[in-house]
């Protein structure tokens, strides 16, 4: 089926006016950006990650030092254990 031209044209101007398509004007939400929040840590530790259950090969660790982000090296899995256990800050 083969439609008219002129229907087609008003087919598409009718779905661009009804917001439909096509990039949007501005922000449609609130203005107000917010930065990412970072966390620091609360306690002292070292968490290592290994790959499997057999935790033979280790493939990262998370150090957390008193007051400062958690460094990440290598990756996160399920598979860890303290490579040096946590200890509050004072």
């Amino acid at each position: 089926m083969r439609l008219h031209p002129g229907i087609t044209v008003w087919l598409c101007v009718s779905g661009f006016m009804a917001g439909c398509g096509g990039a949007e004007s501005g922000p449609s939400g609130p203005t107000s950006r917010q930065e990412p929040l970072t966390q620091t840590c609360n306690s002292d530790y070292l968490l290592d990650f290994y790959s499997d259950d057999t935790y033979q090969v280790w493939v990262g660790d998370e150090l957390c030092q008193c007051g400062q982000p958690p460094n990440l090296s290598g990756r996160k899995t399920p598979y860890s254990r303290w490579g040096r256990e946590p200890t509050n800050c004072d």
